[in-house]
């Protein structure tokens, strides 16, 4: 897998992980606590837990695979970790368009 396509696989696992992060705590979680909905908590909770688990093998394979070093990769685990972290990531080290001046590599 060349460079270009393993980043475009890597920054859409990272929207997706950050994505299903914020439906199930901005959106499932209110509807099950506050309103006691519970319909939408599983699919919610299993398409999360599964774009969780690909983000992770994806991290492990950039790290491996794309040579990314331990603080790169350490970074990007504890992002994983906290809610929309992925979606900061994702802008912040993988934005198309980088500040001007600004050095966005982490190795």
């Amino acid at each position: 897998m060349n460079q270009d396509h393993f980043r475009r696989w890597f920054r859409l696992l990272a929207l997706a992980e950050g994505t299903t992060v914020v439906l199930l705590f901005c959106v499932a979680m209110p509807l099950k606590y506050a309103l006691g909905d519970e319909r939408i908590m599983p699919l919610t909770g299993f398409l999360h837990g599964v774009f969780f688990m690909l983000f992770l093998s994806a991290l492990a394979s950039a790290h491996r695979v794309e040579g990314w070093g331990w603080a790169r990769t350490a970074l990007w685990f504890v992002a994983a970790l906290v809610p929309g972290g992925t979606l900061w990531g994702e802008r912040r080290w993988l934005g198309a368009t980088p500040t001007p001046g600004a050095d966005h590599r982490l190795d």
